[in-house]
């Protein structure tokens, strides 16, 4: 027959076998899903995941008593909180206990901070890796900032005291510039930073045209904090990002991957700004020497031209009384020698009339005649046609010294 046990006794018989063989305090890894301070004591929920799936394949609850609790945070100062925070990964000493009514648990007594940084450089690593394959390291900052940076999409905290850093020096700059800055609320740390980051850059990019660049801030933090801000889907969003994206998230010496990804890198909120004042401050110093250039080129132009325009005037003014000059000793000249002219014209003309009265002379009837021509007349008229002679009229025959009368016996042609 079967032996049957009470609950007790199975759970007797289980502490007593993980009494003996978990005698000393294991180490061991985990993430913690859940963490709860109350009554001196520390209550946490240690998970394990699949690599692959995130499935979790293992859970545990786990308690720091309150007097290793305060010798646990003496050791560990500030890290205490940074390290023991929902979704870090830690490496705890741990008593395994077992209790025939409360079941098993994990009594925390020693936590080594050196795993959860070696474990968050790993995955930096493997982020800075896989954004290497995919071509996205420098993606964003081969993109051309603007001439002028002035409207900007602030992602940040509502609280943060970065912002109001970030906003004080803006505000208070020396040239006078105006800015517009429209906040995009996101948690800066935490477990919250990569969804939140990524939801705001949605938003953004639906209205991207209405701004020249995104800025991502924060105040200052731990290491662990600066962790946040490796991870691979909120890296991936910023590298991919239209706009270029600056960053300063308050790191003096440390750099994030998200500062390898983005447009530019600055250290703190407050150098952000100081790089915008400086940005647009070299625009309008360029803007200042196109001018001076332009001023410079245009008084050297009109200076020029004024020389030209001299140059011109006195070489008017000397042509003019020189062409002046030559017209008066023109008119001495004719003045003076209209008279000689005149007289030299008129002796010339006076030739010419009486070449052509000698001319006329000759050409005359009477001179023609002389030289063995006559004329021949009926009725008055002289005859230049023999058609026209009337034979029953006398006709005259005129020469030199004197008229023959005949009559015309026969005419022949």
């Amino acid at each position: 027959m079967t032996d049957i046990y009470s609950l007790y006794d199975l759970n007797e018989f289980i502490r007593q076998v993980l009494t003996l063989n978990f005698q000393e305090p294991m180490w061991l890894t985990a993430e913690i899903a859940q963490i709860d301070l109350s009554k001196g004591s520390c209550y946490i929920n240690l998970i394990q995941k699949e690599a692959d799936t995130e499935r979790i394949i293992a859970q545990s609850n786990a308690i720091i008593w309150p007097s290793t609790l305060r010798r646990i945070k003496a050791k560990m100062g500030t890290l205490f909180h940074e390290i023991l925070q929902e979704g870090m990964e830690v490496k705890v000493q741990a008593q395994v206990d077992f209790h025939e009514r409360y079941g098993l648990k994990l009594i925390i007594e020693a936590i080594d901070p050196s795993y959860t940084f070696g474990q968050f450089a790993i995955k930096r690593q493997q982020t800075v890796q896989e954004l290497q394959n995919l071509n996205l390291l420098n993606l964003n900052s081969r993109l051309s900032l603007p001439k002028v940076l002035q409207r900007l999409a602030v992602i940040s905290s509502e609280t943060a005291a970065g912002l109001q850093d970030y906003i004080s020096q803006l505000n208070n700059n020396l040239y006078g510039y105006d800015f517009q800055n429209q906040l995009f609320p996101a948690a800066v740390q935490g477990i919250k930073v990569q969804e939140e980051i990524i939801k705001q850059l949605k938003k953004i990019a639906l209205k991207r045209k209405d701004f020249d660049a995104v800025i991502i801030i924060r105040g200052g933090g731990s290491k662990l904090d600066l962790a946040a801000f490796d991870q691979l889907e909120l890296c991936k969003a910023v590298a991919k990002f239209p706009l270029p994206v600056l960053v300063g998230i308050g790191h003096e010496t440390d750099e994030s991957v998200l500062d390898l990804v983005a447009n530019r890198s600055l250290k703190t909120p407050t150098a952000v700004a100081e790089f915008l004042i400086n940005h647009n401050a070299q625009f309008e110093g360029r803007l200042q020497q196109l001018f001076q250039a332009v001023q410079y080129y245009a008084q050297d132009y009109l200076h020029q031209s004024q020389l030209d325009l001299v140059q011109k005037e006195q070489f008017i003014q000397s042509a003019s009384r020189q062409f002046v000059a030559v017209q008066r000793q023109q008119l001495d000249y004719m003045w003076k020698n209209t008279g000689k002219s005149a007289v030299v014209q008129l002796q010339q003309e006076s030739t010419k009339l009486h070449f052509f009265n000698q001319i006329c002379g000759l050409l005359s009837m009477k001179e023609t005649i002389k030289r063995g021509f006559s004329v021949l007349y009926q009725n008055g008229k002289a005859i230049h046609d023999v058609n026209i002679l009337d034979q029953e009229q006398i006709i005259e025959n005129v020469l030199a010294d004197g008229t023959i009368e005949s009559k015309i016996i026969n005419i022949s042609k």
